[in-house]
């Protein structure tokens, strides 16, 4: 299993475990922060790391629900590694918060699901 070292530094996309430079990091749950600088938290799992928490803000709409997102930081991000709070610890079990530090820095892609692309809706 990797391990993902916890840091409070800001640090360049080429620093990062490779196993977070995957094309599609999948998630499972995501929630609005902060209204006014639309900022997220994705919850997503990686079968190496298990659940993380990725905090972003984008100026992208997310609606509807989080199994459509997939998500990809780009490599111009820079972020910062560290442990969730207790409370996040518990309702979420995740390991770690990724923050992008940057408006727009990580890829947000939205896909239906092949039920409803063999529908042709």
């Amino acid at each position: 299993m990797s391990t993902l070292q916890v840091k409070k530094k800001i640090i360049p996309y080429s620093k990062l475990p490779k196993e977070l430079k995957i094309d599609s990091l999948e998630a499972v749950h995501f929630e609005k922060l902060d209204e006014n600088k639309n900022q997220y938290l994705f919850i997503i799992s990686h079968y190496e790391l298990g659940l993380l928490g990725i905090k972003l803000m984008t100026d992208d709409s997310i609606q509807g629900i989080a199994e459509n997102y997939t998500l990809k930081i780009k490599p111009t991000a820079k972020v910062k590694i560290y442990e969730p709070d207790e409370t996040l610890k518990n309702i979420f079990l995740i390991r770690a918060i990724i923050e992008i530090t940057a408006l727009n820095q990580c890829e947000i892609t939205y896909s239906l699901p092949s039920f409803f692309k063999q529908l042709n809706l």
